[in-house]
């Protein structure tokens, strides 16, 4: 079908949706501090909300990994066991015991 010098409506309406999609992302992706960041759909999507649903689950998921950088902190204290070792090897001898073995009854 031609128009009259001007383009198919349908067209204009995927851009205009396309491009709010975009927006939509980039602002989402803005308030997550994210600078650069991929996103592909395709074709198009159902819905602008899925999409955005969809990229912010991504982001969380992302998120909840810790890299080292982002872990805090570790202060290791001993164990009783470690605290009291010395103080046990240096107050305690070892005393080796000898087992003899019974001598065997014999029973009739």
């Amino acid at each position: 079908m031609q128009w009259e010098g001007r383009e198919d409506p349908g067209i204009q309406d995927y851009e205009a949706k396309a491009t709010s999609e975009e927006d939509s992302i980039a602002r989402l992706l803005m308030m997550a501090a994210i600078d650069d960041c991929y996103t592909s759909v395709r074709d198009r999507t159902a819905n602008l909300g899925n999409f955005v649903k969809a990229t912010f689950d991504a982001i969380s998921k992302t998120y909840s990994f810790l890299t080292p950088d982002l872990w805090k902190q570790t202060v290791f204290t001993e164990s009783l066991y470690q605290e009291f070792t010395d103080h046990l090897v240096k107050t305690h001898t070892r005393v080796s015991v000898q087992r003899t073995q019974a001598p065997a009854v014999a029973t009739t």
